[in-house]
């Protein structure tokens, strides 16, 4: 960064855990009564405490007025970015605090695959821009809550040049419209061959609970302002008929959860077309998501929404409307 530019943003540095307060006195009135990660002291203070996470800060008159940060997912050996934040707009902070976060893990070399959730438009455009590039790949239907209003976020998704992991791309037999997925690969320079799948099914974050009745592994997440819950594992039979059968055993036990999530192995054709059937909606296709034996799977995200209310969507209408209709069309009903 050139001297003059630093004189007028200010200084660029990674956080430590002795700037939790700072950050935690940033977030807190930019997302009140929010499900956001950040919403207490402790989090941030535990998150900083995590030397794979990145915290990258701008600092300015002795006072941090812009942040973001990488957060790793040690399941799938991931990034997300996010917990991005500036107190001054129209100066290119956002832009500058991110691409450092990002460029810290791809310089140490960390992380698979690289994700986000942005929930405006501009951070949408700042994730295209960046080096690597980060694309729209889905939405997650609704997921959260920001300020007691429900929002879209989009899910951006980005594979570093780093990345030597072997990505075996699903049969296309039984598949129906392959366009978005193709376009997606060759975005992303992600070359693919072919291989067997694992048997796994519902894929995620191993640190849910299970469901004794259904056999579901479930987590309910950092909030339940939102009345979401995320199917990340099942012990059992991992049949259509059965998994189907769970489903619908454990749905009508949660029936106040508003909105649901099951992230399946893309192979599971058949799944995921009975999963329509129980309402869900494919809302994401992943791609090198899933981590086995030294290889990575695509995924497909699909979730069921029972809320009434209509969900903000913060200047990304178009791009939703087009990634539900191509994704909508990958597996034909589904």
């Amino acid at each position: 960064m050139q001297a003059t530019q630093q004189q007028t943003i200010g200084s660029v540095r990674r956080a430590t855990v002795t700037d939790a307060p700072e950050l935690a006195e940033l977030f807190r009135p930019v997302y009140p009564n929010s499900s956001h990660p950040f919403q207490r002291l402790s989090d941030v203070e535990a998150f900083l405490s995590d030397s794979r996470n990145v915290e990258v800060v701008v600092e300015r008159d002795h006072r941090i007025v812009a942040g973001a940060a990488m957060t790793y997912c040690e399941w799938n050996d991931s990034y997300e970015l996010g917990r991005a934040i500036t107190n001054f707009r129209g100066r290119g902070l956002a832009h500058l605090v991110i691409q450092e976060a990002v460029r810290q893990v791809c310089l140490n070399r960390l992380g698979s695959v690289l994700f986000a959730f942005p929930r405006g438009r501009r951070t949408v455009d700042i994730g295209a821009a960046l080096r690597p590039p980060f694309i729209a790949i889905g939405h997650d239907a609704g997921r959260n809550v920001v300020n007691d209003t429900r929002e879209v976020h989009l899910i951006i998704y980005s594979v570093p040049q780093h990345a030597q992991s072997k990505h075996i791309a699903p049969s296309v037999s039984n598949i129906g419209n392959l366009t978005f997925r193709d376009c997606v690969y060759r975005t992303l320079c992600l070359k693919s061959v072919s291989g067997v799948y694992p048997s796994a099914t519902f894929v995620g974050p191993s640190k849910g609970n299970c469901d004794p009745g259904s056999g579901l592994v479930y987590d309910v997440g950092p909030s339940t302002r939102n009345r979401a819950i995320e199917i990340v594992g099942h012990e059992g039979s991992s049949s259509t008929n059965a998994l189907c059968g769970a489903l619908k055993s454990f749905l009508d036990q949660f029936a106040d959860t508003e909105h649901v999530t099951v992230t399946v192995l893309a192979d599971k054709v058949d799944l995921i077309r009975r999963l329509s059937d129980l309402r869900f909606r494919i809302t994401a296709y992943l791609p090198a998501w899933y981590r086995y034996e030294a290889q990575r799977f695509d995924c497909v995200q699909l979730a069921r929404i029972t809320y009434e209310e209509t969900p903000v969507v913060h200047g990304f209408d178009r791009t939703l409307t087009t990634l539900s209709t191509e994704l909508s069309q990958i597996y034909g009903r589904a």
